[in-house]
């Protein structure tokens, strides 16, 4: 909501519970949207579902999609839901929100869930998801300037997988930027995943804090007969293995993070 001088008074607009349905959901077609400062609870499905283009999500508090009462993890589908998710729809900001604890089918259910050209996703906080904090998936090969930046994500995955932080896939003659993020993952999970599957696309990874504890802190997996086309350096990253990219001026050594430490920081 906003007070009469247009001023956001974030999260005193609440939206608890969904009765089987998204938090806040778009038809298809539907374009312009604009949530700001909406605190967004306990959703039987997504926490807010875009079927449309030109979106923004800003100052929102997202908590618990895909939870209702009675809600437990699965790998069936039974109960499901993302923070927020759009599959092929463009020019999606996502900004300045705290979107956490959400999810309960094991392995799909991410706090963003994405797919789409000319996004951006900065300043949020994701944290406490069950499967990736923010997932760019492409099985159509539209992602394209994504911006991914100053994001803080950790403490998501569920136990027994490697998802944690961040994965984005990049097909073709696409470029995608990620840069200035902190991204945590531990007990087994890896801190990003960076997918290309051609000579001429290009992912460029810089200025990024990344700890995994799954063996890697960045692992490029990439097609085209191998070809790497990753441009990754100045970053701060855990872990030191063949296979992830490096930069002539990455800093790398043991993951020292304590993530009971940071949850207290962030609570303060």
């Amino acid at each position: 909501g906003a007070d009469s001088s247009g001023t956001t008074n974030k999260w005193s607009a609440e939206l608890t519970g969904s009765s089987g349905q998204h938090g806040i959901y778009t038809s298809t077609g539907v374009t312009g949207l604009q949530v700001w400062g909406v605190h967004i609870l306990s959703s039987y499905i997504d926490g807010i579902k875009f079927n449309g283009h030109t979106n923004t999500v800003r100052s929102c508090w997202i908590e618990n999609a895909g939870r209702p009462v009675g809600w437990s993890t699965n790998s069936d589908g039974s109960f499901s839901g993302q923070g927020i998710g759009w599959h092929g729809y463009n020019e999606i900001v996502i900004e300045e929100n705290i979107i956490e604890d959400c999810g309960a089918y094991i392995t799909l259910d991410h706090l963003i869930y994405g797919m789409g050209t000319n996004v951006t996703i900065r300043g949020n906080v994701l944290r406490g998801g069950v499967a990736w904090g923010l997932q760019i998936y492409d099985d159509v090969g539209d992602n394209h300037n994504w911006v991914v930046a100053h994001n803080l994500i950790y403490g998501n995955g569920s136990p027994g997988v490697s998802q944690g932080g961040l994965v984005i896939y990049t097909h073709g003659a696409k470029t995608n930027y990620i840069y200035g993020n902190t991204i945590i993952s531990s007990s087994g999970k890896y801190g990003m995943i960076i997918s290309q599957d051609s000579s001429s696309a290009r992912l460029y990874v810089s200025n990024n804090i990344v700890q995994g504890d799954a063996g890697y802190g960045i692992l490029a997996v990439t097609g085209a007969g191998g070809t790497n086309t990753v441009k990754s350096d100045y970053n701060l990253v855990s872990a030191v293995v063949t296979g992830e990219p490096r930069g002539g001026n990455d800093v790398t050594g043991t993951a020292t993070f304590d993530l009971d430490m940071l949850e207290t920081i962030e609570e303060a």
